[in-house]
């Protein structure tokens, strides 16, 4: 059995995930319980309700994968710091203002504003006129372990709650062969604490057979709807594990 490297834990209060066809959590234990595969993406987009909707407006489609689920995590009252952790973030909006370059056009103004990885809590904190920290994380497909460490640390630091939201969808057409395709578009969100709810492992490994096309965010959501267990993903020669016990 293969070293682990290091080992957080932290306690779930509560989750939300949403994909195409997969809104709430009945039909997300159904996904999980079938044993099923990525989510076949049909390119709809959640319609992140409370929001208001000259902000809304402004949401591309990742953006509305990651508010939906830390909306949903959100009471109506009182703030938390939030990370946000995205593969590709903005890269949809990037790709239209490069064309836009290429061809001579103008560029976009709301484009450009919102083209840096931060811009999904910008337009949360701005919504919700939170001033709480949040911070953006992008780990080349390790999204998932990077914000928990993430939130690890300012638990550590004495934050009392920290709500995650990992969410992406695959990049334009433009950038087909430049990338290690994961198909696939969700937002996943977790409310977590140092203490209390669910309580959750996570271990970095050696070294692991490798998952080719296997989602980290996808792979805890579908652990979450079983409720307990462990879910695994491994590449470049190493893994990540997460074990959920009560």
């Amino acid at each position: 059995m293969s070293k682990a490297l290091c080992t957080v834990t932290v306690g779930i209060l509560d989750w939300e995930a949403w994909a195409p066809g997969l809104a709430d959590h009945e039909a997300w234990r159904a996904w999980a319980g079938g044993g099923q595969g990525v989510p076949r993406d049909d390119g709809s987009s959640p319609a992140v309700g409370p929001m208001a909707p000259s902000l809304r407006r402004r949401a591309g489609r990742n953006d509305r994968l990651g508010l939906e689920v830390a909306w949903r995590l959100s009471g109506p009252e009182g703030s938390s710091a939030a990370v946000f952790g995205s593969r590709h973030g903005q890269v949809a909006r990037s790709a239209v203002l490069l064309e836009s370059l290429a061809q001579g056009l103008p560029l976009s103004p709301m484009d450009f504003s919102l083209s840096v990885h931060n811009a999904s809590g910008g337009l949360f904190s701005i919504a919700r006129q939170d001033r709480s920290a949040s911070s953006a994380v992008a780990a080349s497909g390790e999204e998932l372990a990077a914000a928990l460490l993430e939130a690890a640390g300012l638990l550590l630091e004495g934050a009392p709650e920290v709500l995650v939201s990992v969410h992406d969808e695959p990049p334009p057409p433009l950038y087909d062969g430049h990338w290690s395709r994961e198909d696939g578009s969700f937002g996943l969100g977790l409310r977590l604490a140092a203490a209390g709810g669910a309580r959750l492992t996570m271990s970095l490994m050696e070294s692991g057979p490798e998952d080719e096309g296997a989602v980290q965010g996808l792979e805890l959501a579908r652990l979450l709807a079983r409720g307990q267990g462990l879910a695994r993903w491994a590449r470049a020669g190493r893994a990540w594990v997460w074990e959920l016990g009560a």
